[in-house]
């Protein structure tokens, strides 16, 4: 194909796409012709041109359903196909697999013809080169997992020679694992993703893999191989529980949380088909590991002793989203659990005009090295993860370890934690305006910068005077966010939404204090220990309390209370300059 230029490719695939397109219109005035039509009949041409027994559409149709990789329902093959038949009554007594129908006058006689057109290597590159590797295509439908992520897969896994692997959720990994090896003997499973299925077994037979198995549906019963990789996506998945693998799960391994998510369902199918001797590894985000929703998954995981290890890879390594991918290992019979903290190894790229952090070769080495060494590692037994509620990321049991500093829980130098009211959309427009009142009103969005930015008044009447209101002083931590907002109440203020309101023992600490650790680099990695969510990282009351502050002696704290709460005053003094100016530049055009 490298005598092929993508140009020349896409136009040969427009060509033959556009003559599909005309024999469909005939019978079928709304048919709107799709990629994969395009991709099939480019793919049935380059048959008709590397084997010259295949004649008539059903021999196509034979050779298709011959290939070891059509262990699936050939769903997308069987629509195309019927753009070449129509249905006739008097054939039905025929034998062979196309009873009822016949060939639609000479269309596929004039779509052969493109074969004599073109080359082997002209049908190939319009197959692989046109869609498939310049164009979002690709990314969007196929490549699901990044070429790195593959790699570091293949890397924990150990992938051995004549070693038998599933792919769990199918994607590019398969092709690209067979480049790296094509001595193992590798299966694609999906469930019901046959628009995957079908690219994999059209590119693995272009592209000369012939040990290559596709699966639709359920596994082969009793199935195992030695290794498993678990691809899930990293955006929360919206396909329900009810299908053939929790089915597996139901009847094979009754005792699996399978009412809880399709990644964990996924991850517990990956366990299942897994050897004795075997391992897994599985992409997941870290909503799965620390939203108390899925505690019971990870818990059976953890006490049964099958998950190895937890790696925390870099953001943006995926080109849609920012989240931070986690690599869960499992394996049996373990007994401690190994966690890494991968996420700052990488090295920034662009793809397309957009940033995409990497893992270079070099990279992917310290990685494996550090996990496989236990060096950088944090290992925690399974009997002491209980406290954390089975938590399966890295920063939540990194430990501090300065002998001169004393470490207090939030929860021990706070009186009282409120939260913000909770507000309709109309109560608010009726309720919050810019009028003044006796009662200042502070939104989320007022905490700018660790300053308290409010210019909105409330107008209404409280039920609950004081539960929903700071007071000057009152440290102020949004519920939501990375990083988290954190802010000293300069004033009286009733909070609405999600913001929380800490009403500090000053007798033990100062609220300026507080405030500037917890918008310290160092305070927001505490907050993040114990945030739960992938997206949008969230913190609860109860993880809140168990936050833990830096404390000194005597003598150096209270020299630290002071500097911090010159800071505090720094900062309110800094906004107010900017309103100054703000207000000025509007003066000179007002």
């Amino acid at each position: 194909m490298n005598n092929v230029s993508v140009d020349e490719a896409r136009a040969i695939r427009n060509e033959i796409g556009a003559y599909v397109k005309l024999v469909a219109k005939e019978y079928d005035k709304d048919y709107e012709l799709y990629k994969m039509d395009e991709t099939i009949a480019c793919y049935y041409l380059w048959n008709l041109k590397k084997d010259s027994s295949i004649i008539s559409l059903s021999d196509m149709v034979n050779k298709i359903e011959s290939l070891k990789s059509s262990q699936y329902a050939l769903i997308l093959f069987e629509d195309f196909n019927g753009i070449f038949l129509e249905y006739d009554a008097s054939a039905d007594s025929h034998s062979g697999p196309w009873n009822g129908w016949k060939e639609r006058s000479n269309a596929w006689e004039n779509f052969k013809g493109f074969a004599d057109k073109y080359t082997e290597e002209q049908l190939a590159a319009a197959i692989f080169k046109a869609e498939f590797i310049e164009n979002d295509i690709y990314e969007k439908y196929f490549a699901f997992a990044p070429q790195e992520i593959g790699k570091l897969v293949d890397l924990l896994l150990d992938v051995n020679k004549k070693e038998s692997i599933v792919e769990i959720g199918a994607s590019s990994y398969i092709l690209e694992a067979l480049e790296r090896s094509q001595q193992v003997h590798i299966e694609a499973y999906d469930e019901d993703n046959y628009t995957i299925l079908t690219l994999i077994s059209i590119l693995a037979d272009v592209m000369g893999y012939q040990d290559l198995i596709c699966r639709g549906g359920s596994f082969a019963e009793g199935a195992e191989y030695d290794k498993v990789f678990v691809n899930n996506k990293l955006e929360p998945s919206e396909r329900l529980l009810f299908s053939d693998i929790q089915y597996d799960l139901e009847n094979e391994w009754s005792e699996f949380p399978r009412d809880i998510s399709n990644e964990w369902n996924m991850c517990g199918a990956g366990i299942l088909r897994m050897k004795d001797s075997g391992k897994a590894v599985a992409v997941m985000n870290a909503g799965q590991l620390t939203l108390n929703k899925y505690r019971e998954v990870r818990e059976f995981l953890c006490k049964g002793g099958f998950v190895e290890g937890v790696i925390l890879l870099p953001d943006k390594m995926y080109a849609n989203t920012w989240i931070n991918p986690y690599l869960v290992i499992f394996s049996k019979n373990n007994k401690s659990v190994k966690f890494l903290d991968a996420r700052n190894e990488y090295v920034a790229t662009r793809k397309r005009g957009k940033r995409i952090n990497s893992l270079d070769d070099e990279i992917l080495e310290s990685i494996i090295e550090k996990y496989k060494s236990g060096k950088a590692c944090v290992e925690v037994k399974v009997d002491k993860m209980e406290d954390g509620d089975f938590v399966l990321t890295p920063n939540r049991y990194v430990e501090v370890n300065d002998a001169n500093v004393n470490r207090v829980r939030l929860g021990d130098v706070v009186k009282e934690i409120k939260r913000g009211i909770t507000l309709s959309a109309s109560d608010m427009d009726q309720m919050i305006m810019d009028a003044p009142s006796d009662t200042k009103c502070l939104l989320p969005s007022d905490i700018v910068a660790g300053v308290v930015t409010v210019k909105k008044y409330f107008h209404g009447k409280l039920r609950k005077p004081g539960k929903n209101e700071a007071r000057q002083g009152d440290v102020l931590i949004s519920k939501t966010g990375n990083p988290f907002r954190i802010a000293v109440a300069d004033n009286n203020y009733l909070i609405v939404g999600n913001t929380y309101i800490l009403d500090i023992d000053r007798k033990k600490i100062s609220p300026e204090y507080v405030k500037c650790y917890l918008s310290s680099k160092a305070g927001q990695q505490e907050i993040m220990k114990y945030a739960s969510g992938s997206t949008t990282p969230i913190i609860s009351v109860s993880n809140l309390s168990s936050i833990e502050i830096p404390v000194h002696d005597e003598a150096t704290q209270k020299e630290l209370n002071q500097h911090a709460n010159e800071v505090v005053n720094a900062l309110n003094e800094s906004y107010r300059q900017i309103q100054i100016c703000e207000d000025e530049i509007d003066s000179l055009f007002g």
